[in-house]
């Protein structure tokens, strides 16, 4: 694969073809910021309409501020099953995953800002997740890596 750096929506972070590029860490959201929004406006008739974009880039990125700590603890109350996937806990912002939990977990897609920095292995892009008798945004599937993985 040829180096490169683009700019692209923020979007692409679930798009199914490049969904293991990103997985295998082959490309990376090279943007920093932890809570950063880079975007562009664009006008039209109807007025502005703001996008947020990544820069995502095949070049390893040596300083990754995007640390957070993980601080929640699991209980079940706290983290829904989705109706479909039973197996499976909703974990509705990245700084909500809980710390004590090795199951699979539905994250936002987000994540893959993040996804350098932890011990997960990205399992796949999901958009059929249905919570509460409610359609979800699409979720990444992640689960913690086990000692040796």
């Amino acid at each position: 694969m040829t180096d490169f750096i683009v700019v692209g929506p923020a979007v692409a972070l679930g798009y199914h073809t490049l969904f293991p590029l990103f997985a295998s860490k082959r490309i990376r959201v090279g943007h920093k910021g932890h809570k950063e929004r880079i975007g562009i406006t664009f006008r039209t008739d109807k007025g502005e309409k703001y996008y947020t974009v990544y820069w995502y880039t095949t070049f390893e990125i040596k300083e990754f501020d995007r640390k957070f700590t993980l601080t929640q603890s699991y209980t079940p109350d706290r983290y829904p099953h989705y109706d479909n996937y039973p197996d499976i806990i909703e974990v509705s912002r990245c700084d909500d995953i809980p710390k004590d939990y090795d199951g699979v977990m539905g994250v936002p897609t987000s994540f893959l800002r993040y996804y350098p920095e932890f011990d997960f292995e990205a399992i796949e892009i999901n958009d059929k997740c249905i919570l509460g008798g409610k359609q979800m945004f699409k979720r990444l599937f992640i689960r913690r890596k086990k000692n040796g993985d």
